[in-house]
Protein backbone atom coordinates (compact mmCIF):
# COMPACT_ATOMS: atom_id res chain seq x y z
CA UNK A 1 0.00 0.00 0.00
CA UNK A 2 1.23 3.42 -0.69
CA UNK A 3 2.13 6.04 1.39
CA UNK A 4 -0.31 7.87 2.85
CA UNK A 5 0.85 11.30 2.38
CA UNK A 6 1.57 10.26 -0.85
CA UNK A 7 -2.40 9.00 -1.29
CA UNK A 8 -4.12 11.91 0.05
CA UNK A 9 -1.60 14.43 -1.82
CA UNK A 10 -3.12 12.99 -4.98
CA UNK A 11 -6.55 12.81 -4.20
CA UNK A 12 -6.68 16.41 -3.07
CA UNK A 13 -4.86 17.60 -6.03
CA UNK A 14 -7.86 16.30 -7.63
CA UNK A 15 -10.30 18.07 -5.10
CA UNK A 16 -8.61 21.04 -4.64
CA UNK A 17 -7.80 20.16 -1.37
CA UNK A 18 -4.85 21.43 1.42
CA UNK A 19 -1.69 19.23 1.20
CA UNK A 20 -1.05 17.45 3.71
CA UNK A 21 1.87 19.30 5.24
CA UNK A 22 -0.56 22.28 5.42
CA UNK A 23 -2.84 20.12 7.41
CA UNK A 24 0.08 18.40 9.34
CA UNK A 25 1.17 21.93 10.31
CA UNK A 26 -2.11 23.04 11.84
CA UNK A 27 -3.64 19.40 13.13
CA UNK A 28 0.05 17.47 13.34
CA UNK A 29 -1.34 14.64 11.10
CA UNK A 30 1.37 12.65 11.80
CA UNK A 31 1.64 13.13 15.67
CA UNK A 32 1.85 8.51 15.79
CA UNK A 33 5.01 8.59 14.10
CA UNK A 34 5.18 7.95 10.30
CA UNK A 35 2.17 6.12 8.99
CA UNK A 36 2.32 3.85 6.10
CA UNK A 37 -0.69 2.02 5.49
CA UNK A 38 -4.54 2.93 5.83
CA UNK A 39 -6.85 2.27 3.92
CA UNK A 40 -8.87 5.66 3.64
CA UNK A 41 -6.83 8.83 3.90
CA UNK A 42 -9.88 11.68 3.60
CA UNK A 43 -11.47 9.51 6.85
CA UNK A 44 -7.86 10.03 8.40
CA UNK A 45 -7.48 13.69 7.84
CA UNK A 46 -10.92 13.64 8.45
CA UNK A 47 -11.11 12.65 12.18
CA UNK A 48 -7.63 14.40 12.74
CA UNK A 49 -9.19 17.61 11.87
CA UNK A 50 -11.79 16.85 14.19
CA UNK A 51 -10.17 15.96 16.99
CA UNK A 52 -8.58 19.89 16.45
CA UNK A 53 -12.29 21.40 16.12
CA UNK A 54 -13.38 18.95 19.66
CA UNK A 55 -10.50 20.05 21.55
CA UNK A 56 -11.55 23.67 20.78
CA UNK A 57 -15.19 23.08 21.19
CA UNK A 58 -14.32 21.81 24.63
CA UNK A 59 -12.03 24.52 25.49
CA UNK A 60 -14.18 27.18 24.40
CA UNK A 61 -17.39 25.33 26.64
CA UNK A 62 -15.33 25.80 29.69
CA UNK A 63 -14.95 29.66 29.57
CA UNK A 64 -18.82 29.74 29.37
CA UNK A 65 -19.61 26.78 31.85
CA UNK A 66 -16.51 26.44 34.34
CA UNK A 67 -16.01 23.39 36.71
CA UNK A 68 -17.29 25.20 39.86
CA UNK A 69 -14.90 22.57 41.68
CA UNK A 70 -11.70 24.03 39.79
CA UNK A 71 -10.36 27.63 41.10
CA UNK A 72 -8.78 27.77 37.48
CA UNK A 73 -11.77 27.64 35.50
CA UNK A 74 -13.44 29.80 37.85
CA UNK A 75 -10.88 32.22 38.18
CA UNK A 76 -10.14 32.09 34.45
CA UNK A 77 -13.50 32.55 33.81
CA UNK A 78 -13.97 36.29 35.49
CA UNK A 79 -11.26 37.33 33.12
CA UNK A 80 -14.19 37.84 30.05
CA UNK A 81 -16.76 40.58 29.83
CA UNK A 82 -20.26 40.17 27.58
CA UNK A 83 -19.07 40.56 24.45
CA UNK A 84 -16.67 38.01 24.98
CA UNK A 85 -18.79 35.48 25.90
CA UNK A 86 -21.09 36.51 22.56
CA UNK A 87 -17.61 35.47 20.63
CA UNK A 88 -17.02 32.68 22.61
CA UNK A 89 -20.82 31.33 21.72
CA UNK A 90 -20.25 32.32 18.29
CA UNK A 91 -17.07 30.30 18.03
CA UNK A 92 -18.67 27.35 19.94
CA UNK A 93 -21.59 27.17 17.23
CA UNK A 94 -19.12 26.95 14.22
CA UNK A 95 -17.26 24.11 15.41
CA UNK A 96 -20.17 22.15 17.11
CA UNK A 97 -22.15 22.28 13.64
CA UNK A 98 -19.03 21.25 12.10
CA UNK A 99 -17.98 18.27 14.16
CA UNK A 100 -21.15 17.25 14.20
CA UNK A 101 -21.26 16.94 10.68
CA UNK A 102 -18.14 15.20 11.23
CA UNK A 103 -20.19 12.89 12.90
CA UNK A 104 -22.57 12.48 10.26
CA UNK A 105 -19.51 11.77 8.05
CA UNK A 106 -18.18 8.90 10.13
CA UNK A 107 -21.97 6.98 9.77
CA UNK A 108 -22.20 7.90 6.30
CA UNK A 109 -18.44 6.93 4.96
CA UNK A 110 -18.04 9.41 2.08
CA UNK A 111 -15.14 10.40 0.69
CA UNK A 112 -16.69 13.16 -1.64
CA UNK A 113 -18.70 14.67 1.44
CA UNK A 114 -15.44 14.09 3.44
CA UNK A 115 -13.59 15.95 0.91
CA UNK A 116 -15.47 18.96 0.89
CA UNK A 117 -15.73 18.58 4.85
CA UNK A 118 -12.23 19.38 4.67
CA UNK A 119 -11.92 21.85 2.63
CA UNK A 120 -14.62 23.63 4.87
CA UNK A 121 -13.32 22.71 8.45
CA UNK A 122 -10.18 24.03 7.59
CA UNK A 123 -10.88 27.15 6.51
CA UNK A 124 -13.31 27.56 9.53
CA UNK A 125 -10.50 26.90 11.77
CA UNK A 126 -7.87 29.38 9.69
CA UNK A 127 -10.86 32.19 10.41
CA UNK A 128 -10.78 31.03 13.68
CA UNK A 129 -7.71 30.88 15.14
CA UNK A 130 -7.17 34.98 15.78
CA UNK A 131 -10.54 35.07 17.83
CA UNK A 132 -9.04 31.63 19.62
CA UNK A 133 -5.43 33.60 20.35
CA UNK A 134 -7.36 37.17 21.73
CA UNK A 135 -9.33 34.69 24.07
CA UNK A 136 -5.71 32.97 25.60
CA UNK A 137 -4.09 36.30 25.38
CA UNK A 138 -6.94 37.27 28.02
CA UNK A 139 -6.49 34.23 30.31
CA UNK A 140 -2.77 35.20 30.09
CA UNK A 141 -3.71 38.68 31.00
CA UNK A 142 -5.64 37.71 33.43
CA UNK A 143 -3.26 36.08 35.05
CA UNK A 144 -0.93 38.78 35.90
CA UNK A 145 -3.22 40.68 37.56
CA UNK A 146 -2.97 40.47 41.36
CA UNK A 147 -4.95 37.52 42.38
CA UNK A 148 -6.87 38.50 45.21
CA UNK A 149 -8.84 35.55 47.95
CA UNK A 150 -12.82 37.20 47.76
CA UNK A 151 -14.58 36.48 51.10
CA UNK A 152 -14.98 32.99 51.25
CA UNK A 153 -11.88 31.93 49.13
CA UNK A 154 -11.47 28.60 49.50
CA UNK A 155 -7.81 27.39 50.17
CA UNK A 156 -8.35 23.67 51.30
Amino acid sequence: MENIKNRYNEIAKKNNLPSWEDLDREYELGYTGVIMEISFPLRFVRRRIGDRLAWAANFLQGLLQPNPSSLVSMHESKFFNEEDRKKVVELLKVFMQTERTNLSLDIANSDEDSAKWIKDAHKKWSESKKDLLNLTEKMKTGWKQDVKAGKGAYFG
